[in-house]
């Protein structure tokens, strides 16, 4: 048994969210579980070093897929994931390398729902993308409109004593 604390550190570690998919407590609408990376009965232990947050469904396809000689997985926290995967346009993950091929096939992590929330998080990246973009012209044009507004108030000013 894993101590709250401990519980709370992984969790700390991991920003709540499952670290071999993202999955995240929000989008799964509960606490996620505690994985040994290396399992307890391959010698496996409770240090945070061994321990990973993840997901019911990534921890159930990991389950004690163990090697020691060619693991299947990837430890997020100690391998450059970025560098054995790509996410491409289309949501689903490529493997780069062997490693990066069986860290997802092991964990599946191109199935359904997680492909879809990955084309989700890039349609709203884009959208923040665009709203920053007309916040940024949206300032611009509130300058020039201040700069007329003053042009127009100091022609105006400039031609009340005339009319006197």
């Amino acid at each position: 048994m894993i101590k709250r604390s401990v519980r709370n550190t992984v969790r700390a570690i991991y920003v709540h969210a499952c670290g071999y998919c993202g999955l995240t407590e929000t989008d799964a609408g509960a606490e996620l579980t505690i994985d040994h990376f290396r399992p307890l009965d391959k010698d496996g232990t409770n240090d945070l070093d061994n321990l990973v947050y993840a997901c019911a469904a990534c921890n159930q396809f990991k389950s004690t897929a163990w090697s020691l000689i060619d693991s299947p997985v990837l430890h997020p926290l100690h391998e450059k994931i970025q560098s054995h995967m790509v996410e491409r346009d289309d949501g689903m993950l490529e493997g780069l390398t062997d490693a990066g091929v069986r860290h997802i096939d092991t964990l599946h992590l191109n199935r359904p729902p997680l492909v879809l929330r990955r084309q989700n998080q890039q349609v709203l990246k884009t959208v923040l993308e665009q709203n920053a973009d007309a916040l940024v012209r949206l300032a611009r044009l509130e300058r020039s409109l201040d700069r007329l507004t003053r042009a127009v108030l100091k022609s105006v000013l400039e031609d009340k004593p005339r009319r006197m």
